[in-house]
């Protein structure tokens, strides 16, 4: 089963998401490799804090 954190809203931590995208399957010379654990990079948690421009422009 696959896990992703998302964020579908500017805010703080309480805006990440847990989803579940379905695994797609493998083809010819792929490879599943599993990930026990990741970072965020600062630049994201920054994006993520604010308003998309067009949310801030009022469209």
């Amino acid at each position: 089963m696959v896990h992703a954190i998302g964020v579908r809203r500017p805010g703080g931590p309480d805006a990440l998401e847990e989803l579940r995208p379905a695994a797609e399957p493998l083809g010819p010379g792929q490879v599943r490799i599993r990930v026990s654990c990741a970072t965020v990079n600062p630049a994201d948690a920054m994006i993520r804090s604010r308003p998309r421009q067009d949310e801030a422009d009022g469209l």
